[in-house]
């Protein structure tokens, strides 16, 4: 799915194996850990319904996440992949530990759906509209006072999309192993924050920053 590239850290610290389809920029999961496959599988179930909001920043990291690229190894040696996560993204630290704050940053920022019902969700239906009605036992964060038909609104633009991080995906970032996260906030080298730089490149820039990586091999 080309949607799934957006959540590739996830997937990637979860233990899953990866491949990037460079033809038409889809990542399968094409090895799960056999206690994880549950949860992995109802989180994918999900993430097909959401928009592909994945930026830069996630198109370069998938070159580092992914154990083969079109169904070969990876042509990037490890020490190339770690450079890129933890030197150039900031996604992990040097021993290649995630940074929980950033993934889980991704998780909320890119969780986007829409809705071919105007008021109503045709996706996820009362899992979208009723979150600030019906409130999950032991969920935190801040309540939704907007009422059911409030949610993806109809106007001259057409049908508002909704931000929403169910509880599949939910599932799928608490299961990843403690072992694999850090809490401590991201270190930027000159106080340069080099995702905001890469979401502003253009694909020809991102393409010439991948293809100098690959050179440098």
């Amino acid at each position: 799915m080309r949607n799934v590239v957006q959540y590739a850290s996830a997937f990637s610290a979860i233990g899953c194996r990866l491949n990037f389809n460079s033809t038409n920029g889809e990542m399968d999961v094409i090895h799960t850990p056999k206690e994880k496959k549950k949860i992995v599988e109802a989180a994918l179930t999900d993430i097909s319904l959401y928009e592909d909001t994945a930026n830069y920043a996630d198109g370069l990291a998938i070159f580092a996440l992914a154990d083969e690229i079109d169904g070969q190894a990876n042509p990037l040696n490890s020490a190339s992949r770690k450079s890129i996560l933890f030197s150039i993204l900031s996604y992990t630290d040097r021993d290649g530990k995630y940074y929980r704050p950033v993934i889980h940053s991704i998780k909320v920022q890119r969780s986007w759906h829409t809705s071919t019902k105007p008021s109503d969700c045709s996706h996820f239906a009362e899992l979208c509209t009723h979150r600030g009605i019906d409130i999950p036992e032991g969920r935190r964060g801040r309540k939704s006072y907007r009422n059911p038909d409030e949610y993806h609104t109809a106007s001259s633009r057409g049908i508002a999309r909704e931000q929403l991080v169910t509880p599949n995906l939910n599932a799928l970032y608490s299961a990843i192993p403690e072992d694999n996260l850090i809490t401590q906030a991201t270190t930027r080298a000159n106080n340069i924050n080099i995702e905001d730089v890469i979401k502003t490149m253009t694909s020809e820039q991102a393409s010439d920053l991948i293809e100098k990586l690959k050179s440098r091999l």
